[in-house]
């Protein structure tokens, strides 16, 4: 019975202190209400944050695959062998194979090695559906395969070749999102791929009979499919595949992007660690609201301690009954919001086409779930029981308060983090930065909202000395404000907390958004980029200037190419770009690009000289016919001819010495344009020795070739007879523009031939002396130190430039740069070696939607940039859609805790300044008078820790601006941020908050004076 006794009495001490803090509550429900009510807002934000971070994650993952290149998008069995091998079974096992990693509906092919067919070289290749890979260019699309007869397409080449039984009935282009050389291989020039209908009809005729095949079955991994727990064990599940059919045939193989598989979970690790901002911020908003609610509750929690005390209650038992206070209100509001933010979570995930259960179990009910749920709780309790415990440290006469510490801390963390990662040399780039540095927006606002409550009171005493003596009513209410202390300051420092991050949300969204239109504009400066299909295009021959198929289409031919400045010792690729000088002020431009703007950038590469010089070619002419006489060793000689398309083509006219003339026949392509130079090279035979004696072990002799030769004016045979090329000899040069001085008609030589070097004549070109002006980028011109003149090496050819300007970034390029204008660099590059550089890439303005339109002028199969689709898939992005998301919400929970804070103010102060308000009513005021005091208290401290929060917010943009450099879609950002503040969204948002606020403040201040004047309180 004694321990009973004694258990009985300890419960009833325990619960003692609960029933008391309960009691508390239930007495004055307004006030722990609304912090309650704010706790809730903040769990329920922090519970969609998590919700929304598994559906980022998830999207992440997604989009990252969308980014790879199509043929490697893919997730393929192959089987290669001499013969068609057991075709049911290989199948039957290749299907059963992808089905049980969970890819289904494989696309089945064939491809064949190279063949002969009617003469010509070509590669087979076959599909069960062919009209669900490609599109047609030409013709129409092809029968099915049958024995008698099988009608093919010629795949990225114009239909040519075929026999009676293969037949070519049309030319045909991959469909868009069809990774076709995944199927059939690279393209080549030498082979044209043919294309049949049905893999099994294809792989029994007789043309292929013993040929290698490769039986290909593949899945594109589809985006909208994958969870990013999905995606974390696909290569595990692929190996295992791969070694199970492995043991079955040793003919089969799986392919896969698995090391890029695992970046995309990484990606997506990396995308949901960047939320970590917006956590934060919902985080120090929660904290300051709490605090703001435990100051304004501190005069009844001290009431408390005192009847406790008074009561003989022991330490432990006013300890528990705060906690308890503090728990039961901090534990009601998380549970409910918890509960809303799963609600709108799973809205969320079902708007976003998400399994709305899995989500919500691997989010806020799974484990990172209950501990943020706890974190919420814990965090809240600690808040309110240690400011409503704070107490005054005096050092010196000096006030040292919690605050003063919690300033000193912060700034201490953010200056640590700022100077640890300036340490590092550079700004957080891989959206991974350490969690001080995405942390910063919060820790910002946090110092910013304890400087502003330190600072808070001789800010109110010297307002209150500016104001005029006849205003009463402001004076009193700013002298009430300064009577209040400290309660003043934790309001402030609540507003500007809340008010920090709302600003920071919409300024750094803004920012992001910004740089997503700086982004795409900087990888297509008009609306659209057309370019050669490097990969595609082998098969059309030699390079075509892209610019003529869009004449008047408001576009513009661009050269672009990899050089070498060789003098400056660098170690990367330079990259050269060639545009015509006056476009630059037609591309978007942003003013940190360079220090000069684009007109005087235009300027200082403007050329006013000719294209490339050389000799008409009639359009009827059929060959070309060179007199010449050798007198030594024998040579090779070749003419370099421009075509009509701008592009270049090589004859050949043979390596004979005894021959008077040296003959070649004209391609089409060749009629029509201009002989631009005539190269002096070894013949077929020496030059394979001479390669032959360079790779010896050995040191060889330089081998080399001598002689003179003189030659007669070139003509041109028509089908109306020979003619004459006006052909004037005087005015042609070497290659390094030295020579000259031969007659008209005819000129010797004296030729000294090496492996190493050409020998090269050709007509005088305008730049012939002259170094072409270009802008540098600012690495390349430090590089370059004094010098402005330097040899570059523009693809094969060596030029000489002058820098003329410098820039920072120019859109496109990255890294070491230089931009010419396009005739200048042309005409230069294309004198030193001809066909060293064409247009063959085009920048023109369109309305949206016409990639088709551009697809089909094309002449040869090109890929095609629209700058708005770049910027939709950007904004549309998952990872930038989630931040921008997030960003709101934190400006909207900080909005909404900003105002509860002024509510739970205003409700606290009409009874806590009890005494005061009866002052002033003794005095004569009105009930009104005392409604309209307790409002324009209110507005003053809005219109203070609004303006607080408006200053540490933008401080907080452009500090977190320059440190983490990464967009919204978690990468590297190109170009740079660059801060921005929406005025006018701030001001109309902070205008719209202060109506709110004070309309709200205005109706609850006179609803507590609509009753009769209460008796003088007495002491508590």
């Amino acid at each position: 019975m004694d321990r009973a006794d004694g258990w009985a009495t300890g419960a009833r001490r325990f619960a003692a202190p609960v029933r008391v803090a309960l009691r508390r509550i239930a007495a004055r429900p307004a006030a722990p209400l609304l912090t309650a009510l704010g706790v809730a807002v903040g769990a329920a934000a922090l519970a969609v944050l998590l919700v929304s971070n598994v559906i980022l994650e998830d999207r992440a993952v997604a989009d990252a695959i969308a980014r790879l290149p199509l043929n490697q998008r893919v997730v393929s069995v192959s089987w290669v062998g001499a013969t068609g091998g057991d075709f049911p079974t290989l199948d039957r096992q290749a299907r059963a194979g992808l089905a049980s990693v969970g890819l289904d509906k494989p696309v089945r092919a064939v491809a064949f090695r190279t063949t002969t067919l009617g003469g010509n070289l070509v590669r087979l290749a076959a599909f069960d559906r062919l009209h669900n890979v490609l599109e047609l260019r030409s013709g129409r699309f092809p029968s099915r395969c049958s024995p008698r007869r099988c009608e093919t397409v010629a795949l990225d080449a114009p239909p040519a070749g075929g026999t009676s039984g293969v037949v070519v009935v049309g030319s045909a282009r991959r469909k868009d999102g069809v990774p076709i050389e995944r199927f059939t291989g690279s393209p080549a020039r030498a082979a044209p791929t043919l294309v049949a209908n049905g893999v099994e009809a294809l792989a029994r005729r007789r043309e292929v009979g013993g040929l290698f095949r490769s039986l290909t079955w593949a899945v594109t991994l589809r985006t909208d499919e994958l969870s990013a727990a999905d995606v974390a064990s696909l290569p595990r599940r692929i190996a295992e595949l791969d070694t199970a059919l492995r043991a079955r045939s040793g003919g089969f193989a799986v392919e896969a992007p698995l090391d890029d598989l695992r970046a995309a979970a990484e990606r997506a690790k990396r995308a949901t660690r960047r939320q970590f901002v917006v956590t934060a911020g919902c985080t120090a908003i929660l904290l300051a609201f709490v605090v703001l609610a435990a100051a304004r509750a501190r005069r009844g929690a001290h009431a408390t301690v005192y009847r406790l005390r008074r009561l003989r209650g022991r330490r432990w038992q006013v300890g528990l009954e705060q906690a308890a206070y503090a728990g039961a209100i901090a534990a009601s509001g998380a549970l409910v919001g918890w509960l809303v933010g799963i609600g709108a979570g799973a809205v969320i995930a079902a708007a976003m086409d998400r399994p709305v259960g899995n989500v919500v179990r691997r989010s806020a009910l799974g484990a990172e779930g209950l501990a943020g749920f706890a974190f919420v709780v814990v965090v809240a309790v600690i808040a309110l029981v240690a400011t409503t415990r704070a107490r005054t440290l005096e050092i010196r006469g000096r006030r040292i308060t919690a605050l003063d510490v919690a300033a000193a801390g912060l700034l201490a963390v953010i200056a640590t983090g700022v100077a640890t990662q300036g340490a590092g040399g550079s700004n957080v780039g891989d959206g991974d930065g350490g969690p001080i540095l995405l942390a910063l927006p919060a820790l910002v606002a946090l110092a910013g909202g304890v400087l502003s409550a330190r600072l808070s009171p001789p800010l109110l005493r010297l307002l209150e000395r500016l104001i005029p003596s006849g205003w009463t009513w402001l004076r009193l209410a700013f002298l009430s404000l300064v009577r209040s202390g400290g309660t003043a300051g934790v309001t402030i420092a609540c507003l500007t907390v809340t008010a920090a991050l709302a600003v920071f949300a919409l300024s750094y969204g803004a920012t992001l958004a910004r740089n997503q239109k700086d982004a795409a504009a900087f990888a297509v400066p008009l609306d659209y980029v057309v370019a050669r299909d490097e990969a595609r295009a082998v098969a059309f021959g030699t390079r075509t200037n892209l610019s003529r198929s869009y004449a008047g289409k408001q576009a513009f031919g661009v050269v672009r190419v990899s050089g070498e400045a060789p003098s400056l010792n660098r170690r990367g690729r330079l990259n050269i770009l060639g545009l015509p000088a006056a476009a630059i002020e037609d591309l978007r431009w942003r003013d940190d690009y360079s220090d000069r703007a684009p007109g005087a950038l235009a300027r200082s590469i403007a050329y006013a000289g000719e294209e490339l010089r050389g000799v008409p070619i009639p359009a009827d002419a059929r060959e070309l016919v060179l007199p010449l006489t050798v007198d030594g060793d024998p040579l090779r000689i070749t003419a370099s001819i421009q075509r009509r398309d701008r592009g270049f083509a090589v004859l050949d006219l043979g390596a004979s010495s005894r021959s008077p003339e040296r003959r070649a026949k004209l391609p089409p392509s060749a009629r029509g344009g201009k002989l631009v130079a005539l190269t002096l090279g070894f013949p077929p035979g020496e030059e394979f020795t001479a390669a032959h004696r360079a790779t010896g072990t050995r040191p060889a002799p330089d081998v080399f070739v001598q002689g003179t030769l003189h030659l007669g004016p070139p003509r041109v045979r028509t089908d109306a007879g020979s003619r004459k090329l006006a052909v004037d000899y005087r005015e042609w040069v070497r290659s390094d523009g030295s020579g000259g001085g031969a007659s008209a008609s005819r000129v010797g030589l004296r030729y000294v031939l090496t492996q190493e070097q050409a020998f090269r004549i050709r007509p005088r070109q305008p730049t012939d002396g002259r170094p072409v002006a270009v802008i540098a980028s600012r690495s390349i011109a430090l590089a370059a130190g004094n010098a402005t003149v330097l040899p570059v090496r523009v693809g094969p050819a060596e030029v000489e430039v002058r820098i003329t300007a410098t820039a920072d970034r120019f859109p496109t390029l990255a890294d070491d740069f230089l931009i010419a204008d396009s005739v200048a660099l042309e005409t230069a590059a294309n004198a030193a070696s001809p066909g060293a550089v064409v247009v063959d890439e085009v920048w023109l303005h369109g309305e949206p939607g016409a990639e088709r339109l551009l697809h089909r002028v094309a002449p040869i199969p090109v890929e095609i940039a629209s700058r708005r689709r770049i910027q939709e898939r950007l904004q549309a992005d998952p990872v930038s859609r989630s931040v921008s998301i997030a960003l709101l919400l934190t400006a909207l929970v900080a909005g909404a805790l900003a105002i509860l804070g002024i509510l739970l103010t205003l409700s606290v102060d009409a009874r806590d300044e009890q005494a005061e308000l009866f002052d002033l009513e003794a005095l004569g005021i009105e009930p009104s008078g005392l409604a309209r005091h307790l409002w324009v208290r209110l507005a003053l401290l809005i219109a203070v820790g609004l303006t607080g929060g408006l200053a540490t917010g933008i401080a907080a943009v452009l500090l977190v601006t320059d440190v983490v450099a990464v967009t919204a879609n978690v990468v590297v950002a190109e170009p740079p941020l660059v801060a921005v503040v929406n005025w006018l969204v701030l001001s109309l948002g902070l205008a719209a908050f202060s109506m709110l606020a004070l309309g709200a403040a205005g109706i609850l201040a006179r609803a507590q004076f609509r009753a009769a004047a209460p008796d003088r309180p007495g002491p508590a």
